[in-house]
């Protein structure tokens, strides 16, 4: 079975067509609606609720995935096949919320270009694109495999707005040092995006070991 076909089998059709289809779409006519009647840039924001929301909807993918106890997941964890099921399902799951985030940064970034006022969106454009996107990744990533230690669904929305909030701060002070000149600040995005793809797959992984040896999960004394 593929990295797709994996996926499949934990995000329910309905999550993926509001993450990959609706959601992009309508935060790109947010976006455009801004620009043509206030002049101003939402890409960041966004940018932002995009990866909020996406947080929000891994409740539904893999919530719990990582929390003692949980009883959700036990039966992919009996055997070989259904811990490499979820590794690729990780894996795809990364890479489609990537290209989520970047179907959101990309055309808005077009939308910035063509639509008026269009003065001084040029300046580092590249390097502002490729900043928000690496920082919003990371954070998702971050905030998502911190949710997975999670079951209700409160704690999603939670971890969700702080993210968010983690996520503006984040890009406000990296596209601060973008315009004043210095752009290195890609490199650490850039690396973190990658650290953090690795990190969150490992660490669930991990987690699935661990299980194995939880003594929190009891089903009796061994005096009964």
């Amino acid at each position: 079975m593929g990295n797709r076909n994996s996926y499949r089998a934990f995000a329910p059709a309905c999550v993926r067509l509001i993450l990959y289809v609706a959601l992009p779409a309508l935060l790109l006519a947010l976006q455009a609606f801004v620009l043509l009647y206030a002049g101003r840039s939402l890409l960041e924001v966004c940018a932002g609720l995009y990866g909020a929301a996406a947080v929000f909807f891994d409740f539904w993918i893999f919530g719990g995935i990582c929390a003692r106890g949980t009883m959700a997941f036990e039966y992919l964890k009996t055997s070989v096949r259904g811990t490499k099921l979820i590794e690729r399902a990780l894996v795809w799951d990364g890479f489609c919320h990537f290209c989520g985030m970047a179907a959101i940064i990309l055309p808005g970034a077009v939308l910035e270009r063509i639509l008026p006022p269009s003065e001084g969106v040029a300046a580092g454009m590249t390097v502002r694109l490729l900043t928000v996107l690496f920082l919003d990744y990371a954070v998702w990533l971050l905030a998502a495999s911190a949710a997975r230690h999670v079951t209700m669904m409160v704690w999603y929305y939670l971890i969700s707005v702080c993210a968010m909030g983690i996520f503006m701060a984040l890009t406000a002070g990296a596209l601060g040092q973008i315009a004043a000149g210095h752009i290195w600040v890609l490199v650490p995005a850039a690396a973190a995006a990658l650290l953090l793809a690795v990190f969150s797959v490992k660490h669930v992984m991990q987690r699935m070991e661990g299980s194995y040896r939880d003594e929190t999960i009891k089903t009796g004394s061994a005096d009964d």
